[in-house]
């Protein structure tokens, strides 16, 4: 019971401040989770993983077919971050201010064995 008034609070606490659109997009975070896209250039072929690092998967795959319309749109934050790859799973600094390469070269991630700096679209 307690966990449903403490729900429909923080649903009405993001209504207040930020209006219908947070409270949506906190909603569907809540229950489906972000939808991120990391790009990376593996063999000189340009790959995409869809929600990487997820607690139900065991080992990230690349897509099959790139979704290149989702690079043109404007419902996905555009930044990089450092990414590596550790027993087959997709790691990432997760630093969103990282909004251009040069900027993501600074990063202290940047230091692991094997790590390029990825792509990142984040679904706003």
């Amino acid at each position: 019971m307690y966990h449903l008034i403490a729900f429909v609070m923080a649903i009405l606490l993001a209504l207040a401040v930020g209006g219908p659109a947070l409270a949506k997009k906190f909603a569907h975070r809540l229950f489906v989770g972000n939808e991120i896209y990391v790009f990376l250039t593996i063999d000189g072929r340009l790959v995409c993983y869809k929600n990487p690092n997820s607690p139900n998967i065991h080992e990230d795959e690349p897509l099959l077919m790139v979704p290149y319309q989702i690079l043109e749109s404007s419902e996905f934050d555009t930044y990089f971050n450092v990414c590596w790859f550790d027993a087959g799973v997709l790691f990432r600094c997760e630093h969103s201010f990282h909004r251009t390469q040069e900027n993501a070269t600074y990063c202290q991630r940047n230091e692991i064995a094997g790590s390029q700096i990825g792509k990142v679209l984040e679904r706003r």
